[in-house]
């Protein structure tokens, strides 16, 4: 039996991580707060088709477009769970997405030079 992560399970994640209800529209917990996409010249949105917050990740490189990102890579990983790139050794498709983060990395910041 597959259970999905319920409201509360989100809820309770999230709460271990905040340190009061404001930190909720703080860009370090949900970039989509972030009020400044036009500074961002590049990022790499890398998103699994089986995660509770996909929606709101692909929202997000979504902003970027229409703010006008220099260098967007975004990326939908199928069949694969939140969190599957921890299974590189075993899982194509984190290898696939470790040599994606190798590559945005290197043209972010080694051909820049």
């Amino acid at each position: 039996m597959r259970t999905l992560p319920t409201r509360e399970h989100i809820e309770w994640f999230g709460s271990q991580y905040l340190r009061s209800p404001a930190d909720l529209l703080d860009f370090r917990f949900s970039p989509i707060s972030g009020a400044r996409f036009q500074r961002i010249t590049s990022s790499l949105d890398n998103n699994s088709r089986i995660r509770s917050t996909r929606d709101q990740g692909e929202a997000y490189a979504n902003k970027l477009l229409q703010a006008g990102s220099l260098s967007l890579t975004s990326v939908r990983f199928n069949n694969v769970i939140h969190g599957f790139l921890s299974f590189f050794p075993l899982m194509e498709q984190g290898r696939d997405a470790i040599g994606l983060i190798g590559s945005v990395l290197r043209r972010v910041f080694y051909d820049k030079i």
